[in-house]
């Protein structure tokens, strides 16, 4: 690791390797990618809709993509707003069908493909704070050989929700919503399981199942907290019986035999910056805005994320704007950028209004999402 990078990448999701790609395929620039975890590591997010395409084709992966193992989905089928099952099938679709992802197969081509394109990454390099000076941001950072400074012309914060850089560096985070997934993975023995999602709704939340191109299966539940809590107390029995309850899930799960089952919990967070970029930072993906798993955005949102961000930092690169910089306007959030950010999170602030509307469930955890999708909408249109 060096002392001095263009541009230093915090994390190295989807959206933290999109930027660094677009950055060194469009530019000369160095770029440093640090992230606090291990590169083999289970990621949530597997579903994608059809418009993934495009921003893989401007990162230069595409073919890699269609080569890589990954499935076609033909659609869902969800009981949702009533007690009977329906459909929503992407074979007449203009823009083509769904994707399964193999996430695991999926993060290691954009890792290979950062790697390639000349982007330095650490992996189990952990970011503590920043210091200012005259000369613009300092990183410190931290590893198992300790602690080390690095300094960025620009800084990407792709830390997921946390969004610890920004904060650090003044952006404020403004949660609309939180709950808990609650997740299991399972290799598939025997029998058979469409493609399809399977959606559900029940009383105390929501069910998603999906079956994986490496023949395992994913189910997750969302709820409220304090469900999970609850839920977790009881050990994985307690997501058991909540499972056996659904009407449309567990009969198609109950015909698999299955084996190493493993669980995981997750915040899921609706929620964005008050500013997603400074004078020499930006936000990307989850950092810049985290949206609910419900609307099937949170992949390609941060691959859109990465190649807007690199081909922002680039053109500020080439036109001299140094770190501590001249664009007051940026730094109060209300430069192209954020707009896009804002633009985007209204239509996704209305399309889950949508979605929960249409359940038509009174128990709290439904009244309270609907409640919140309305207050959320009518503050995005109040901007």
């Amino acid at each position: 690791m060096r002392e001095q990078y263009d541009v230093v990448v915090l994390g190295a999701g989807p959206a933290g390797l999109a930027t660094a790609i677009t950055i060194r395929r469009e530019s000369g620039a160095t770029v440093l990618i640090a992230d606090s975890g291990t590169a083999a590591r289970e990621r949530f997010g597997e579903s994608v809709a059809p418009h993934l395409l495009v921003p893989l084709k401007q990162l230069g992966v595409l073919d890699e993509f269609r080569a890589g193992g990954h499935a076609t989905c033909p659609g869902s089928a969800s009981i949702w707003g009533g007690d009977r099952v329906g459909y929503n099938d992407y074979i007449l679709s203009p823009t083509g069908l769904a994707w399964r992802l193999q996430r695991r197969a999926f993060d290691e081509m954009l890792t290979r493909a950062a790697r390639e394109s000349g982007a330095e990454l650490c992996w189990a390099t952990r970011y503590l704070l920043s210091i200012r000076d005259e000369k613009g941001p300092r990183l410190l950072l931290s590893n198992p050989e300790g602690k080390s400074e690095v300094r960025g012309r620009w800084i990407v914060d792709a830390t997921g929700p946390d969004a610890r850089f920004s904060q650090h560096a003044g952006a404020r985070r403004i949660v609309d919503d939180r709950m808990y997934g609650l997740a299991r993975y399972a290799t598939i023995l025997t029998g058979n399981m469409s493609m399809q999602i399977l959606m559900e709704a029940d009383e105390e939340g929501w069910w998603y199942a999906a079956r994986l191109p490496d023949d395992r299966v994913v189910i997750l539940f969302a709820t409220e907290v304090e469900t999970a809590r609850r839920l977790k107390s009881r050990g994985h029995e307690g997501f058991e019986r909540s499972l056996r309850a659904t009407k449309l899930i567990a009969p198609m799960i109950g015909k698999l035999e299955l084996e190493r089952k493993e669980y995981f919990a997750t915040p899921i967070y609706s929620s964005r910056l008050d500013r997603p970029e400074g004078t020499d930072w930006l936000a990307v993906g989850d950092a810049a805005a985290s949206y609910d798993p419900i609307v099937a955005r949170g992949i390609t949102k941060a691959l859109e994320d990465g190649v807007a961000a690199g081909r922002r930092i680039i053109k500020e690169l080439e036109e001299g704007v140094a770190a501590g910089g001249r664009n007051a306007e940026r730094s109060q959030g209300t430069g192209s950028y954020s707009e896009h950010i804002a633009a985007r999170f209204l239509i996704y602030a209305e399309t889950r209004a949508r979605l929960y509307e249409i359940a038509r469930r009174n128990s709290p955890f439904w009244q309270k999402r609907r409640d919140r999708s309305r207050a959320m909408v009518a503050r995005s249109n109040e901007r």
